[in-house]
């Protein structure tokens, strides 16, 4: 048991899934909580069995669907320990998962998230080929704007979108979700808000085994989140709600670093053209990055110029990257 520690297990209907889910986790924590989305199944026979079993596991039953995301909110307000992860109803960790990312807590306190490596399978074929690295990127950057940059941008793969599933500082995850959220991406919404106060690590040594649901289709994932159905309408106002949300987080990661150039501008087209464009709230907001598109074509011209050679390139690349 690893005192300083509360995982959250979010269940809804996992019957075969959520008593490996339970066992892989209890021992690696000082409180477990379940909460149980009013499932129809045998999911809260199952967990009223291991309370049993467990000392330091807790069982609560909601008495409607509220929605994955309303019920993470729901278990966030019972943690009190500094580290706490969430945990899928249907997923399991191995034996050393939280003491090996905890310990890249304690030896880094200018990270704010340690994740594992993603090794999905299939509840009817077991494991299925994993990769062998994470796509991390600038996650461990030390410059805020390059960490946030990359989430926004969608440089995370598919394995490395399931950090949101490693071990957080309980202080600033706080800061980082709330109700007001979008429903669209809400574990990226996290992820760079968290990057933003620091960088997060990843260990290849620490494992999340997540099931793939190959049948999950884009209404089924909104309904688990939000317990309501969506129309096509909804699902792209949740999408530019999305847009917009992260390009606060990419402005506010800018300004915080005196960082005036085009790149916030760049993440803001990716972000529109992917998700739906959305409306600036201030048209002069955009001044700025146009002058540093100028400068920079000059400083292309320059450097390609005959007798260019002199200029420093060392300031160029900086310029380049915001610093």
């Amino acid at each position: 048991m690893i005192k300083g520690v509360t995982i959250c297990i979010l269940v809804y209907n996992e019957e075969h899934g959520v008593e490996k889910a339970i066992r892989s986790a209890a021992d690696q924590c000082e409180r477990l909580i379940v909460s149980d989305n009013a499932s129809s199944d045998r999911t809260g026979e199952i967990c009223l069995r291991l309370v049993k079993e467990f000392s330091n596991m807790e069982y609560f039953r909601q008495p409607d669907n509220i929605g994955s995301k309303a019920n993470g909110v729901f278990l966030l307000s019972l943690v009190e320990t500094p580290y706490f992860m969430f945990l899928g109803g249907h997923d399991y960790l191995n034996s050393t998962y939280v003491k090996t990312l905890k310990d890249l807590l304690d030896k880094n306190p200018d990270v704010v998230l340690a994740g594992g490596r993603n090794i999905p399978f299939r509840k009817d074929y077991g494991p299925c080929p994993a990769s062998d690295s994470i796509r991390s990127g600038f996650l461990d950057s030390h410059c805020a704007f390059n960490r946030v940059e990359f989430i926004a941008k969608d440089g995370l793969n598919k394995d490395g979108c399931f950090i949101i599933y490693g071990l957080h500082r309980m202080e600033i995850f706080r800061r980082c979700f709330d109700e007001q959220i979008p429903t669209c991406g809400c574990d990226l919404i996290v992820l760079a808000k968290e990057a933003a106060f620091g960088r997060i690590l990843i260990s290849m040594e620490a494992e999340y085994y997540s099931e793939t649901r190959i049948a999950d289709t884009q209404d089924e994932y909104f309904h688990r989140i939000t317990a309501r159905r969506l129309d096509s309408k909804d699902m792209h106002r949740e999408m530019v709600e999305y847009a917009k949300y992260m390009y606060s987080i990419v402005k506010h990661a800018a300004r915080a670093k005196h960082l005036i150039a085009l790149r916030p501008f760049r993440t803001r087209m990716h972000l529109s053209v992917k998700y739906g464009s959305f409306r600036r709230e201030n048209v002069l907001d955009f001044l700025p990055y146009m002058a540093t598109y100028i400068a920079e074509k000059r400083f292309c011209t320059i450097r390609q110029a005959p007798g260019s050679e002199s200029i420093n390139e060392s300031f160029i690349n900086s310029f380049r990257e915001g610093q």
